[in-house]
This record gives structure tokens, sequence and C-alpha cells, in this order.
């Protein structure tokens, strides 16, 4: 079967003025058979950014992108997505052929119905046929809608937002270094408290083993040896009764 594709694009712009150039790029879609979709602007001043959402004509896909291009904002970048939807586009047309032949059959026995019996259940499996056409029937305009039209979106921010975050700002920079004294502080503060509700154990410990040390010095400690005879003198004789 013929390929079926869907197309789109994430664009970035940057201008002087994005709401003036939105105001350009609304008008791209009506020229190509297209529609815009959504377009919203915020900011005020030189912080005003504009979104805009437009789907046009896929044929005429890469003609919007390039008409998107020659803009009078500078052109950032842009992210394009095609995906292969044939088997998807496929599958939906088979089975929703498939439930429209169901459906027939069921007229058919509808029609020779003899009973209240026979012609209740027939209904209610007709009406089931009917809704699940018209989900399938659903999904496929959808799939459709994107096969023939592609969505693009566009994000046109200020150049005065770039300018000012990458020049030099010293009341900025001092009020980051006034926020990175005050959390130094804190944690000082923080780690001096920890010492003091913490510290305390275990230095009675240590003084504990100091003293407990000390104290078994004191009784079980070797005495030193006796001090050496004077010269010239005799040892004593060993005691006989012993």
């Amino acid at each position: 079967p013929e390929r079926k594709l869907t197309y789109s694009a994430d664009v970035e712009l940057r201008a002087r003025d994005p709401w003036a150039v939105a105001e350009a790029a609304r008008r791209i879609p009506a020229d190509l058979g297209g529609d815009m979709l959504t377009m919203i602007q915020s900011g005020e001043a030189d912080s005003r950014s504009a979104r805009l959402t437009m789907r046009v004509p896929a044929p005429r896909f890469e003609e919007a992108l390039e008409r998107l291009r020659k803009l009078d904002a500078e052109f950032v970048g842009s992210t394009i997505d095609t995906k292969d939807v044939t088997e998807q586009f496929v599958d939906l047309k088979a089975r929703l052929s498939s439930k429209q032949r169901e459906e027939t059959q069921y007229q058919a026995v509808l029609s020779q119905a003899r009973t209240v019996e026979d012609t209740l259940k027939v209904t209610q499996a007709l009406a089931k046929v009917r809704t699940e056409i018209e989900q399938l029937q659903g999904q496929l305009n959808s799939l459709t809608g994107r096969i023939d039209y592609s969505r693009i979106s566009v994000d046109i921010t200020n150049v005065a937002d770039i300018t000012t975050a990458s020049s030099w700002q010293p009341a900025r920079t001092a009020a980051q270094a006034l926020v990175a004294l005050v959390s130094l502080l804190k944690s000082l503060g923080d780690l001096v408290i920890w010492a003091v509700i913490v510290g305390w154990v275990p230095a009675l410990i240590v003084l504990a083993f100091i003293r407990l040390r000390s104290l078994y010095r004191r009784r079980f400690g070797r005495r030193g040896p006796p001090p050496p005879a004077p010269a010239g003198s005799t040892p004593a004789a060993p005691d006989a009764s012993a």
C-alpha cells in the first residue's frame, strides 16, 4: 500500500518584538491552506514571548518552514518528526471494513426476524457493531487528518531576555553572594549545635577511659626491679629453715 506519513515540527525563533513576529507568522497557514490552532502572547516590554501552533497541508510542510525562517527573527533551530503510520492506517481500514460487513449481515438477519426476542437480540448486536464502527471511523478520521495536515509549533522569545541574562549584573551577583554567605553561616551554626549536643557523649567516654586506665595502673601496675647490691658485698645466704 501507499506509505502514509505524518510530519510535525517544533521551531524556535528569537526576535526583538516577538508579538509582531507572531502576527506575521499567523498569516502563513492561511496563505498555504491551513489553520491557526493556538496563539499565545505573554509578557510585557522587554520580556515578551509568543507561542503558536498551526497546521498546514502536508505537501506544503517544507514551504511553511521556509517562510518561518524568512521572518524578521533569528532562526534558533527546529526539530522535525516524521512517522510512518501505514501499518496503523491499513489496520484501521481493515477493521472498519470488517465491522461494516458485520453490520450488513445483522441488518439482513433483522429483516428476517420473526419473534420479538430474536428482534431484540439482533438489535442489541447491531447497536454494538454500529458503536464500534463509529469508534473506528473516528480513529481513522483523526489519523487521516494528521496525514493530510502537518503540525508546526513555534516558540518566539525576546532577544532582550538573552542579552540581559548574558550581561554583567553586579547587584544580582552581590545578592547571590549574600545568599551563599547566609547559607554558609547557617551550615556552621548547625555544625556547632550538633557538636554541642552530640559531642559531649564521646568526650565523656574518653574521659572515663582515661580515668579507669589511671586507676588500673595504680592498683595493678608492676613494681620496678630491686636496686642493685653495693660493690664488694656478698649476697645473703638462703635461710636453711626454709
